[in-house]
């Protein structure tokens, strides 16, 4: 392949992908658009959406966990989510059974 070839494609690339940058930029001016005309058209604040798209995404990170295991002499906790503690494998090898490190919770009394 001859050198100028090459500096053509190089060149004719830089140009698509140029190309694509604005159109892809258009587009999303005009989705804005139509995304802040619904909200008008439909009385939704700019505070109900973002409380919509944090629920839809799932701040889960956001989120504390109320501890599902305990252990009964140092007092640590796990949620039983990520990584088992370092504790609680230690544990479990020797011989302890996951179960009864569970935090027992008291039932809810009915209201009256």
């Amino acid at each position: 392949m001859r050198r100028d070839s090459l500096a053509k494609i190089q060149r004719d690339i830089k140009s698509l992908l140029d190309n694509e940058r604005l159109l892809r930029a258009a587009r999303r001016d005009t989705e804005m658009r139509l995304i802040v005309q619904l909200m008008l058209d439909h009385v939704i604040l700019p505070e109900e959406v973002e409380a919509a798209f944090r629920a839809a995404k799932g701040d889960k990170a956001l989120r504390k966990v109320p501890a599902k295991y305990r252990h009964p002499v140092t007092g640590d906790t796990w949620s039983g989510r990520g990584k088992l503690p370092i504790w609680l494998r230690a544990e479990e090898l020797k011989g302890g059974d996951r179960k009864s490190f569970l935090i027992q919770h008291l039932p809810e009394r009915p209201l009256q």
